[in-house]
């Protein structure tokens, strides 16, 4: 019998970056690969604190979001079990997925089950200077693995820079003595959990492949070009045709691990995986998918679960519904699929394919839905059916949703470093633009005076004229914008991951105010009458004035945030990576 191990290559050695590693040595434990730029030692004691906690090894993605908002903006760290990888970047490093003859990076925190052939880079972000590389490889298994006793499982080994100190050494030793005790007073003081916390081996499994799955296996990121399902016939060689399946699944019943706690108007439900999909208010209730692959739909006012469909994948996507009489519910999935769900039964009506991880939301368009693909496209599918209509190609994955940006045109960006305006009927190029970096976030359009804002990954905030791409104003702030900007009038709030949301004026970008957070404001902000919901990834989200960026009230979550916030009516829902999705009372 055998089974995975994680090794780490070693890389080049460089005096600017701390790297810790630590071995994993008993089935359950964890091996672990720090990465920080010199002199931030605190910040790497706080990861590992985090990551050895006296609970063991459940809830593992839990922990990983939790250690992940308690580590610094500039620290990158890589911890993983047998052949899973729990992948936490920092804009001073890079992560590259290698396989195939392929490389994929990877910008956002994910988890990943290697492959025999692949290997997962931590580099210097300037220069591409590889500071290692984990990869899984198949060793015999000991019968004393299960329950006997310690043995080494995984070596990740860092270069001549990445030693270990004595002095971490002793942060680790003081971390396990006070493991023991908290474990012995665990042991007898009685302790309810949620199911939610403690899932079975198999539903742990579950839930870290369809995570990743579509962003470990195809020529882009590791999905069949084709649907497996002979159901489904290809309609070329690249991807399948989207078709309603004979016999669609019905909407998975209600199980016993959500649970819906309400109070004064304030409710929490649980799910069994990190949320970072946004949610969608319809008809007195609220969407939202989970990376447990599940697409959820809850009674907006209690929190009672009305349906729940199992997607087969993780779900980043936020949903998007349509305005029919007979609408759907639209979404996008890792695993490169687009599903259309009835809204009222929860069961799957067509579902569309593409090459590559779905983190991009659907745009729906005169009768069309547009969505972005990591596979380096943009792809158009009728509504109707979910027919292809159009592929067009850019030079790097789309993580951004397509913007409406005037009659039969949408415009979106490109980690190719470029915003495409397309012509909605064939997905014709009407113009591009270049722009300093990755465009990860969505473009945001103002129609009254056909204003479309751009928000690169170095930090630069552009303003386009929406008709020809000419450039209006630009403005440089801190870099990491993940958010799509938002208009309150004359004003743009812009979020960026160094904890600031700034308030420039529309007519040329000038700063209006700038608030500050913990860390980074991740999300889309809200604007609801004279205040701005804004959360930020350490779990507060905060209320502010609009007039000033004031602090008016603040919620502090049991979880990171990366999930924009909707509302309805006088409550606003927003999901976290640690599972949770709530309903919060406006002030």
């Amino acid at each position: 019998m055998r089974r995975p191990v994680l090794r780490v290559r070693i890389g080049e050695p460089s005096g600017e970056f701390q790297l810790h590693r630590e071995d994993e040595r008993t089935p359950g434990s964890l091996g672990i690969l720090i990465a920080s730029p010199s002199g931030l030692a605190t910040d790497v004691s706080k990861v590992l604190r985090t990551l050895h906690d006296p609970h063991g090894p459940l809830e593992l993605d839990r922990r990983m979001a939790t250690a992940a908002g308690r580590a610094g903006m500039a620290t990158a760290f890589l911890a993983g079990q047998g052949n899973r990888v729990w992948a936490y970047p920092a804009p001073a490093f890079r992560m590259v997925l290698k396989g195939a003859g392929q490389e994929v990076p990877l910008d956002d925190p994910q988890v990943l089950s290697l492959k025999p052939d692949e290997e997962l880079e931590l580099r210097v972000a300037r220069g591409g200077k590889v500071l290692g590389a984990v990869r899984s490889e198949p060793i015999a298994a000991s019968p004393l693995d299960a329950s006997g006793p310690p043995r080494r499982r995984a070596a990740l080994l860092a270069g001549a820079s990445g030693r270990v100190s004595r002095r971490f050494a002793g942060i680790i030793g003081g971390v396990a003595g006070l493991a023991l005790l908290v474990g012995a007073f665990l042991a007898v003081w009685p302790r309810i959990e949620p199911a939610f916390l403690t899932p079975n081996a198999e539903e742990l499994e579950n839930r870290v492949l369809g995570f990743v799955a579509g962003s470990v296996s195809s020529p882009a990121n590791g999905l069949p070009e084709a649907e497996d399902d002979a159901r489904q016939a290809p309609s070329s060689q690249e991807e399948a045709a989207a078709i309603v399946p004979p016999n669609p699944p019905a909407a998975v019943p209600p199980g016993p691990e959500e649970a819906a706690d309400p109070g004064a108007g304030e409710w929490v439900f649980r799910t069994r995986g990190a949320i970072s999909s946004s949610p969608c208010v319809w008809d007195g209730g609220v969407l939202f998918g989970s990376r447990d692959s599940t697409l959820y739909y809850l009674d907006a006012a209690t929190g009672a679960l009305r349906w729940k469909l199992s997607a087969g994948s993780g779900i980043g996507s936020s949903p998007r519904t349509t305005d029919q009489a007979d609408g759907l519910v639209l979404v996008g999935t890792y695993s490169g699929e687009v599903l259309a769900v009835d809204p009222v039964l929860g069961e799957l009506r067509w579902k569309a394919r593409t090459s590559g991880r779905i983190v991009s939301s659907p745009c729906v368009v005169e009768g069309s839905v547009i969505i972005g693909s990591y596979d380096q496209s943009v792809y158009c599918f009728d509504l109707a059916d979910g027919t292809r209509r159009w592929r067009t190609r850019t030079q790097g994955r789309v993580r951004a949703t397509p913007e409406v940006c005037g009659s039969g045109r949408v415009a979106v960006g490109s980690a190719d470093g470029t915003v495409y305006c397309l012509r909605e009927t064939d997905g014709a190029v009407v113009w591009k633009r270049p722009t300093p970096a990755s465009v990860l976030a969505s473009l945001a359009w103002n129609p009254d005076n056909n204003a479309l804002v751009v928000c690169s990954n170095d930090g630069t905030v552009a303003c386009l004229n929406a008709a020809d791409g000419s450039p209006l104003w630009d403005r440089r702030l801190e870099p990491d914008l993940n958010a799509q900007p938002v208009f309150a009038g004359r004003t743009v709030l812009v979020g960026t991951g160094e904890g600031r949301l700034h308030a420039l004026a529309l007519e040329n970008g000038e700063s209006l105010w700038t608030a500050e957070g913990r860390r980074g404001f991740d999300a889309r902000p809200l604007v609801v009458g004279a205040h701005i919901v804004a959360p930020t990834y350490d779990g507060a989200v905060h209320v502010l004035n609009l007039a000033d960026g004031s602090a008016a009230a603040v919620h502090e979550l049991p979880g990171e945030v990366y999930s924009s916030p909707a509302v309805d009516g006088d409550r606003i829902f927003v999901g976290t990576l640690s599972g949770s999705f709530h309903a919060l009372a406006l002030p």
